[in-house]
């Protein structure tokens, strides 16, 4: 691109534009695209079933939310992006646990020659956590837990707070459409605002509109979402996309 400098192939495109991760990129690219039927990926497409969480799955995700919201805390350049977002309220910030990657919490872990070691970086590869490779997959963005019915973490959203950061909506893989973001909104109200993200959402409660929670774009209304409105009895829903094309044909 002449005009921002950002260049890459229709897959990295499709990454930034539709906040993607590169198996989703790649399925909608053969979904959408005549052309593209003999492409092969530079990696396999994860077709693999939905990660179970087990207690340990659990424990470990409770200790890196805590580690990342610690981050955040301390770190001026995450707490200035939430700012500029008008998002810079104690209550919120507290409520949600909003964390920050610094790519620090590879310091934090046990020595990979131990047994210990070996065991946690093969749960956070299994949490998509981190890659392959060690590197952590939230790096340079601020983070916001999502919850399962039980209220308990399950998976991750990351905004990019820089323009360098390839994808600016990310979501760990986890058990797949489980995560929700202000689950306790479905249990204390009959009305519920739904948005595009949960940066929106966020300033929703941020601004008093405390029942509202967020689904994965304009298309991303998962079955847990559905589920969560019909186990709390949600009478009316307010949908909150953006006043473009995408967001009104996606209400």
């Amino acid at each position: 691109c002449h005009r921002c400098g950002v260049g890459g192939s229709a897959i990295d495109f499709v990454m930034r534009v539709r906040g993607v991760q590169y198996a989703e990129a790649i399925r909608w690219l053969r979904k959408n695209s005549s052309t593209l039927g003999a492409y092969t990926p530079r990696a396999p497409v994860d077709e693999t079933p939905p990660l179970e969480m087990t207690p340990a799955h659990i424990e470990l995700m409770g200790r890196v939310v805590d580690y990342y919201h610690r981050v955040f805390l301390q770190s001026p350049i995450a707490q200035k992006y939430v700012a500029a977002r008008g998002l810079d309220d104690p209550e919120l910030l507290s409520t949600f646990k909003v964390g920050y990657c610094d790519r620090t919490l590879g310091s934090k872990r046990p020595a990979r020659n131990t047994p210990a070691g070996a065991k946690i970086r093969d749960l956070l590869r299994e949490l998509t956590i981190v890659r392959p490779s060690g590197h952590e997959v939230l790096a340079g963005r601020v983070i916001f837990p999502l919850d399962d019915a039980n209220l308990i973490p399950c998976r991750l959203y990351g905004r990019a707070i820089s323009a360098e950061v390839l994808a600016r909506h990310w979501y760990l893989e986890g058990p797949r459409g489980a995560g929700l973001f202000n689950r306790p909104a479905f249990a204390a109200s009959s009305e519920i605002c739904v948005t595009e993200s949960v940066i929106d959402a966020a300033t929703l409660w941020r601004h008093g509109f405390r029942a509202s929670t967020a689904c994965f774009g304009t298309n991303g209304v998962t079955d847990a979402l559905l589920e969560a409105m019909k186990h709390h009895g949600t009478r009316r829903v307010l949908v909150c996309f953006d006043p473009d094309d995408a967001g009104n044909a996606g209400a």
